[in-house]
């Protein structure tokens, strides 16, 4: 392009040059005519040699470069026609014909030397050109072989129509069931992508070939899910390309598992959330969600008919709250928790807020609890009246809460263990409390008191049911300590004294003892009977009469138990009866009852029915056989002697009437 361009120009200025030349020449025959045929005779023959050199270096260099051969001949010709042009002037400034031909010559050879040098420059330019494009087409064929064997390795399958070439397929490994040796034999067969619509389902075959017909006709793009005969899901995607209608078929089985998971995540989650939103809606107290800025996004149905609104939608477009801004600002917070007075249909109820952040706004439910309010100031009332109570009561108390400090303590706890009421109201531990006992000597000796100190205070934690405990005082008191849970954390503790009690108890044990000796002692026999029936106290004697066994009557057994053990050693059936009935009260008649009776043994029974002051009745029985058997030896001595006295009589009266 730059010696055409060179041509070109060098063409331009020759013909300029040409023309002035001409007219020079025209001048020049009108003036010289006659002068100079001779001369141009011989510059005809100059030209002549001229051509022959140009024609002579033209073939010598026409196997370098055609291009440079035609450009030194045109260049030769036109130097000699410059030089015959020139030769008037030549002959002007007094220049042999000799010199000129020699001047053409050396321009003519200059012109051919550089000829020669341009034409090699401008060979070894095309050979390395050559080079570079063997080598870039070297590396496109490699790019090209490494493409297609990507593609060919590629577990997708590319079905491929160039005009009217037969389909070409692409990778496909994962996917053609026909496999690699399919493809050896016939990688460009037209069978292939009937091959592979035969793996599908009769349906999703049908409508694939549909689209790609459509593809191939019109250029219609499609996204077509068809399903295997082996249930894979492929997804093929259709388009044209500048090669050809293009078929690009993915195995997206995974995938559309996956997807269809998540649809079925995403199903759930969202019958889920219309089932908590179905809940909250029907919840018995106001709920509500707010966005970022504080606004009403949500509200559900309760917090409707609080507000008197006539639906959802009208509460959050108007904003409506439940309760007013200066209440929440004059209400007293606790946490989270907001106690608030407010109006609900018309009632003055009492509220507690809660309302917490979320990850976008927030969402909070009031809750009333106006009776629970309510039923907190009749706590405390009656908190206030319990008090009120054990602060009457003679047996020291003690309430400690779940710090383990002192809550309350009657005035009979102060009295009792000599502490000062004011140091009591400081609530002091219960440990201080310990220490503060100990030195004043009201608590049991110990011989390792901080281990006893921190049993004491174990309590606390594993106390389950109430529990008791025996205190010897250094001052020879007794305490029983009793303590028990609170419902709401922490103990109670009280402390009973035992001493008088104890005491007696000693007493009775002792008289009890005294009761039990006396009785087995006596010779009568004795049963003692309680108000509910059953045999209380019976003594040896008791058994021995009516011939029982001591393990007869071991658990107390009721009367009607003890009539029927009785009542077969007994003369007279009907003994016992009277008994029983004197014992359970059947008879009103709770006087004092005495009989006397016989057993089959033939011991004679003085039996006593005395009341007892508790409602009991002592049963005693008195053996009177000897009485019985004198009494009886007597009566016969006696009617022996009424006897002989009136035979005697009537002997002396018969006598004297004879």
């Amino acid at each position: 392009m730059l010696v055409c361009g060179q041509l070109t120009g060098l063409r331009s200025v020759r013909s300029a040059k040409k023309g002035n030349r001409r007219s020079r020449v025209r001048q020049c025959d009108r003036d010289k005519s006659a002068s100079c045929n001779s001369s141009h005779r011989k510059m005809r023959q100059l030209h002549h040699f001229a051509t022959c050199c140009a024609t002579l270096l033209h073939m010598v260099l026409r196997p370098v470069s055609h291009m440079a051969a035609f450009w030194l001949f045109g260049i030769g010709v036109a130097t000699a026609r410059d030089l015959s042009l020139s030769l008037p002037m030549a002959e002007t400034v007094q220049l042999s014909p000799t010199d000129l031909v020699m001047t053409g010559l050396a321009v003519a050879l200059a012109i051919a030397v550089g000829g020669i040098f341009l034409s090699a420059h401008k060979s070894r330019q095309l050979a390395a050109g050559r080079q570079a494009d063997l080598k870039r087409l070297a590396v496109m064929q490699s790019e090209l072989e490494t493409v297609q064997s990507v593609l060919n390795a590629d577990p997708d399958a590319v079905f491929l129509w160039a005009g009217a070439a037969p389909v070409q397929l692409f990778g496909g490994s994962a996917i053609i069931e026909a496999g690699d040796n399919a493809r050896h034999r016939a990688a460009d067969s037209p069978d292939l992508f009937q091959k592979f619509c035969k793996t599908l389902q009769a349906d999703s075959a049908d409508k694939l070939i549909a689209a790609v017909d459509k593809l191939r006709a019109d250029g219609q793009r499609f996204t077509v899910p068809v399903v295997s005969r082996d249930m894979r899901t492929l997804a093929c995607v259709g388009k044209f390309t500048g090669q050809g209608a293009a078929l690009w078929v993915s195995d997206v089985t995974e995938a559309f598992e996956e997807v269809s998971a998540l649809r079925r995540t995403v199903d759930e989650i969202r019958a889920q959330r219309d089932w908590a939103v179905a809940i909250l809606d029907i919840a018995p107290v106001p709920i509500w969600r707010r966005d970022a800025q504080g606004k009403l996004v949500w509200v559900n149905n309760h917090y409707v008919e609080a507000v008197e609104a006539k639906d959802a939608a009208t509460v959050v477009n108007s904003g409506e709250e439940l309760v007013e801004a200066a209440d929440v600002a004059a209400a007293e917070k606790q946490g989270n928790r907001l106690t608030v007075p407010a109006v609900l249909n018309g009632q003055r109820r009492t509220l507690e807020i809660v309302e917490r952040p979320l990850s976008e706004g927030s969402c909070g439910f009031a809750v009333d609890v106006t009776e629970l309010a309510e039923a907190r100031k009749e706590a405390d009332r009656q908190l206030t009246a319990q008090r009120a109570t054990l602060n009457v009561i003679n047996a020291p108390l003690a309430i400690f809460g779940n710090d383990k400090h002192l809550v309350f303590c009657n005035r009979a706890f102060a009295e009792f263990w000599g502490l000062s009421e004011e140091w009591l109201a400081g609530n002091p531990h219960h440990g201080e409390l310990l220490e503060e006992m100990r030195e004043k000597r009201r608590l049991p000796e110990q011989a390792d008191f901080p281990a006893w100190k921190k049993q004491q205070l174990e309590i606390y934690e594993t106390l389950i049911e109430s529990q008791e405990e025996l205190w010897h005082l250094p001052d020879e008191r007794t305490l029983m300590v009793v303590s028990q849970t609170r419902p709401r954390g922490g103990i109670i503790v009280i402390y009973e004294d035992l001493t008088t009690i104890l005491a007696l108890e000693r007493s009775y044990k002792a008289l009890s003892r005294v009761q039990r000796e006396s009785l087995n002692n006596l010779r009568e026999g004795v049963a003692v009977f309680g108000v509910d029936g059953r045999l209380g106290l019976f003594n040896p004697a008791f058994l021995q009469i009516w011939n029982l066994r001591e393990d007869q009557l071991a658990d107390e057994p009721h009367i009607d138990l003890v009539s029927g053990l009785c009542g077969p050693h007994c003369a007279e059936q009907n003994i016992w009866e009277l008994l029983k009935n004197r014992v359970t009260g059947s008879d009103e008649d709770r006087s004092r009852f005495e009989i006397q009776t016989e057993c089959a043994n033939g011991i004679g029974l003085d039996c006593s029915v005395v009341p007892l002051p508790d409602g009991g009745t002592m049963l005693t029985f008195t053996d009177i056989s000897d009485t019985v058997r004198i009494e009886r030896a007597l009566r016969e001595r006696n009617d022996a002697l009424e006897t002989a006295d009136r035979l005697k009589s009537e002997f002396i009266t018969h006598i004297s009437y004879q």
